[in-house]
């Protein structure tokens, strides 16, 4: 297991097993991540491709 000092609340809450209310003041700041972390994770990625038209990529040099 790595460890995360101070991390956002939400990390470390998610992170330190079944959240319960009348818990919360026993959890501390630190963010749990397992060694198979992402382990057996398949990420799909959908694009609809780029928008040559947003402000972004205006050229406002001219």
């Amino acid at each position: 297991v790595k460890i995360q000092k101070e991390a956002y609340n939400h990390l470390s809450l998610i992170s330190q097993y079944k959240y319960d209310n009348n818990l919360v003041h026993l959890y501390d700041t630190n963010y749990y991540i397992p060694d198979s972390a992402g382990e057996g994770v398949d990420i799909y990625i959908i694009d609809r491709g780029i928008n040559t038209m947003h402000l972004d990529f205006t050229n406002n040099e001219e």
